[in-house]
């Protein structure tokens, strides 16, 4: 069996920080795994993809032990190498799966599925899920809890509110608020990694000139959402197929470190992601909730393999919003993979596209496993 694992960081080269970090240790991850089934894992390297600046990408290599060097984004020249090396070494493999950023995870998907068998979401989820607010309002349709859009004018949402009562306008924004009577909003690109460049403003900063909170204000490239204010956690789920339905296993509710960057007033103005815990006990009714709503989620966006969904434990109603889709491995696919007892986590992404998915009593779990990218570490606990 051969398994194209393709990682964008390690294959592209973004530089030595943490995007190249977190990319190396879930290649190392998922090679590890699919090895320890017998599977040979073929998977682009930088150096190799490229063959060097200039060079004809006509190399691929295999695993994650070289880094690479570059910019904070691969260049449009790195990034054709890797698409090519991704459909080489799809073309000689069993099956194949792709980590890469929203914004050309669906093209490299698309790539993988022309050439081998995808383990993970179809591309039509993936873009989807790569629209945030198309995410957003199709999750919403659905009545599963997000954080409220908020239109970028305040005629257009006074107009959206018309025939709402005064007393649901009152308790709409009583949600979010935060300080002293100061509604704040969460302002995030509609496309890419939402975990990037998430900033927290009230409203008169919505449309400030000037500055990197406002930056896209008015524009089609960031959406606006209100600021539920809770606790950062994240679930990891792997879905399957069930004939013409889906089979959906939770494996673990995770803690999210999210460091909070402070504006010269100390208010909150920069969400930061540097790291979890897994697994995280957020109380049994919390769990429950989160592992339905997951359920749902990957269900209704059609999603395949490994889904991480990012939750905010509502502070004030303990409801769990959901606040990004990953149609693909994460960052905390390192520590569930640590974490499994009984089952190799690439088995399940296998059972998911080619078998059937255990029940999730089955699944064993033990431990706990902390990823902190403040400290650049990744410790197994007991």
């Amino acid at each position: 069996m051969r398994v194209l694992v393709a990682e964008y960081a390690v294959g592209v080269g973004v530089g030595e920080g943490s995007l190249l970090r977190e990319g190396k240790a879930m290649l190392t991850t998922l090679k590890r795994s699919f090895e320890r089934l017998g599977a040979e894992v073929l998977s682009p390297v930088a150096e190799e993809v490229g063959a060097g600046a200039g060079g004809t990408g006509r190399g691929a290599g295999r695993g994650a032990g070289r880094g690479a060097r570059g910019g904070a984004r691969g260049g449009g020249r790195a990034e054709e190498d890797f698409e090519a090396a991704v459909e080489r070494l799809a073309k000689r493999s069993d099956a194949g799966i792709v980590i890469a950023p929203d914004e050309t995870l669906c093209e490299l998907t698309k790539v993988v599925e022309e050439n081998t068998v995808n383990l993970g979401c179809p591309s039509e989820c993936v873009k989807i899920c790569a629209d945030k607010m198309q995410t957003t309002k199709i999750l919403e349709r659905e009545g599963i809890p997000v954080p409220r859009l908020v239109s970028e004018s305040r005629e257009e949402e006074e107009r959206g509110r018309e025939g709402e009562s005064e007393r649901g306008r009152e308790e709409e924004c009583e949600r979010g608020r935060e300080g002293e009577g100061v509604q704040s909003y969460v302002k995030k690109p509609r496309y890419g990694c939402a975990s990037e460049n998430v900033f927290v403003l009230n409203w008169e900063e919505r449309g400030e000139e000037g500055g990197e909170a406002s930056l896209g204000a008015g524009t089609e490239d960031f959406i606006v959402t209100e600021f539920v204010k809770g606790e950062a956690v994240s679930s990891s789920v792997i879905a399957g197929a069930v004939g013409g339905g889906s089979s959906v296993l939770p494996l673990t509710v995770n803690k999210q470190f999210v460091r909070q960057e402070r504006g010269r007033e100390g208010e909150v103005k920069r969400l930061r992601y540097e790291g979890g815990v897994v697994p995280y006990f957020v109380g049994r009714s919390a769990e429950k909730q989160i592992k339905s709503t997951s359920e749902k989620v990957a269900t209704t966006l059609n999603c395949r393999g490994y889904v991480g969904i990012d939750f905010v434990l509502g502070e004030e109603d303990g409801t769990a919003y959901v606040v990004d889709v990953n149609p693909r491995p994460t960052t905390s696919v390192v520590g569930v993979a640590e974490v499994l007892l009984n089952y190799e986590f690439a088995d399940l992404l296998w059972r998911a596209r080619f078998g059937t998915l255990p029940a999730e009593e089955e699944v064993k779990t033990g431990g706990e496993f902390i990823l902190d990218f403040s400290k650049e570490s990744f410790v197994k606990g007991e």
